[in-house]
């Protein structure tokens, strides 16, 4: 690492200058080109250390890196979340399935290649830190925030998989930042609403979900950790004064400070999770939050308020100037976002994108089909086969129902490319192509009781019933339970017709807590198209289905559990 870089960049910096490094912003409109020059012209003004983007096109970004970074005194770096892949934000680019999946499978090879083609990718298009992966233990059916997100709910499935994943980004020109420290998985409430609460004895964050990020700072040196907006009362003293908690995780010295830092080692940036979340937004105005992060041990701040991103900037200058918070911690952060962009070589190249040729070669249609394949058909899991129901054989000519029900905050309404979009079950006119004539239902929240029963009637003439659920995780509706019609269906009887029921869960799979006595019962963790032709496939036996869960469904299924077909 060019230390002589960050020393003599930070030695000729004003207090101001210093001060803009700490944040990074999230620019909404990045797609926009209209919107390009003002936000450069803020980023030149700010001296901003980072910008996050959201979902847009390569073309943007590589127009948009490519002119902030020949504008910025000191190169920046771009962030987005690339947790399935670029191809979560970014149009074109590579989209591999959820971390469950992956976790399922359980490919440490596969991991690698995945987090190589994340970096390959975004740095070619001008990106240089990925906001993944998510190292939380999922030990809370619950959670409506990290579930699937998560690789598996023990250390060993989430280190043995986070560890290549980190090694390929980093090995290949991106940065890493594993999430949510101290730990998210052990919660039932979501931090985009309020301060999720983690009720775990000091042992228990010891040996799990800190025993995670020990080893993975140990085995893969991630460059970013960010740090949630959680109450860990175990691990935290101090008090707020205003409501009588415990402070959140983010804005705790005894968490940031004392134990990512000092116990555990970690030396890379610590950057706090989005500032607008109701995690730290119920707790503390926005000018407390920044000053209040910066003294506990945050050296960057994720700020989601792009019109008016000053008030922490302004919070923190004037603390700065104030003595507030010491120059020395200031310098101590400044250090080490200069250490990180040096580690991501923008002290060279200025993170500048590669050649339109280069990017076309990487870009390339198809170029990553079988690494998309592979993450997802490895990881699909049958956990239930009563009366051997699945491969069905011959679909040709059956009569079949299909009921979708999607993400319970809204009717068929789901995240991804987090957009909130229209999300299609494909899975019918994937059948109607295998010849089956097909009857599909959206089940959504609201359903008389006569039609309910009216579409368990129809189910009884049928050949086979495929009942699919489309949870997944998506910011601020705090919850997973499938929406109150969908479950209805069990109340009144679909399990105990005749005709064979295959429930599939294409995302969460703690569906099945509502449905134990399921017949057949099949996990993709995954709720895109390609998940969905995989689990065509597995259902009519194109494919070997041989997943292992890598959580418990307890008091149903065991971690490990899936029957090979």
């Amino acid at each position: 690492m060019d230390k002589n870089w960050t020393i003599e960049t930070l030695n000729r910096m004003s207090l101001e200058e210093k001060v803009g490094q700490l944040l990074m912003v999230f620019f909404y409109d990045i797609d926009s080109i209209e919107s390009h020059n003002r936000i450069i012209s803020e980023v030149q003004k700010y001296n901003l250390g980072g910008v996050f983007h959201s979902s847009l096109t390569k073309e943007s970004l590589v127009s948009f890196s490519s002119s902030v970074q020949k504008a910025a005194k000191i190169p920046v770096l771009i962030a987005g979340d690339y947790e399935c892949g670029p191809g979560w934000v970014v149009d074109g680019a590579l989209r591999v399935s959820r971390p469950m999946t992956r976790g399922n499978a359980g490919d440490t090879e596969l991991e690698y290649n995945i987090g190589k083609c994340i970096a390959k990718q975004g740095r070619a298009i001008g990106s240089t830190v990925t906001f993944s992966p998510v190292i939380d233990l999922n030990t809370n059916r619950l959670n409506p925030d990290v579930n699937i997100r998560a690789y598996g709910e023990d250390v060993d499935t989430v280190c043995n998989l986070a560890v290549p994943y980190i090694k390929g980004i980093q090995e290949n020109g991106m940065l890493g930042c594993v999430k949510h420290f101290p730990g998210n998985g052990a919660t039932d409430m979501d931090q985009h609403i309020c301060t999720a609460i983690i009720n775990c004895s000091r042992e228990e964050m010891y040996e799990n979900f800190l025993e995670a990020y020990k080893r993975t700072f140990k085995e893969a040196d991630p460059a970013f950790v960010m740090v949630a907006h959680l109450e860990v009362p175990s691990l935290t003293t101090e008090i707020n004064p205003k409501n009588g908690r415990v402070v959140p995780s983010s804005v705790s010295k005894e968490i940031v400070t004392d134990i990512l830092k000092k116990e555990l080692g970690f030396k890379g940036v610590a950057i706090s999770d989005a500032l607008n979340m109701g995690g730290i937004t119920t707790h503390y105005s926005r000018q407390e939050v920044a000053v209040k992060s910066i003294l506990a041990g945050i050296d960057m701040l994720l700020v989601f308020n792009p019109d008016d991103f000053y008030l922490e900037y302004d919070a923190l200058l004037n603390a700065a100037k104030e003595g507030i918070i010491p120059i020395e911690r200031i310098d101590d952060a400044v250090t080490n976002i200069l250490n990180a962009k040096v580690k991501a070589g923008l002290n060279v190249d200025m993170g500048l994108p590669f050649e339109d040729s280069v990017i076309n070669e990487l870009f390339t249609p198809g170029k990553y089909d079988k690494l998309s394949v592979d993450a997802i058909s490895r990881g699909i899991t049958l956990l239930r086969n009563r009366d051997n129901v699945l491969p069905i054989k011959d679909i040709k000519g059956k009569k079949v129902i299909v009921l979708s029900t999607f993400n319970p905050d809204e009717e068929t309404l789901t995240v991804q490319g987090q957009e909130l979009i229209v999300m299609r079950d494909k899975t019918p006119e994937l059948l109607r192509k295998r010849g089956a004539e097909v009857q599909e239902y959206n089940i959504p929240l609201h359903m008389t009781v006569a039609d309910i029963y009216e579409i368990i009637g129809k189910a009884k003439e049928a050949d086979y019933v495929f009942f699919n659920f489309f949870i997944a995780p998506s910011w601020g509706i705090g919850t997973l339970i499938p929406n109150k019609s969908s479950l209805r269906f069990f109340m009144f009887g679909l399990l105990n017709i005749d005709t064979p029921v295959i429930i599939t869960a294409f995302g969460d799979p703690y569906v099945m807590y509502h449905c134990p006595n399921a017949g057949v019962y099949m996990c993709t963790y995954d709720e895109t198209p390609p998940a969905q032709q995989a689990a065509v496939k597995a259902w009519l036996g194109e494919e070997k289905v041989a997943g292992k869960s890598p959580v418990a469904l307890k008091g149903i299924f065991d971690r490990g559990d899936g029957i090979t077909l």
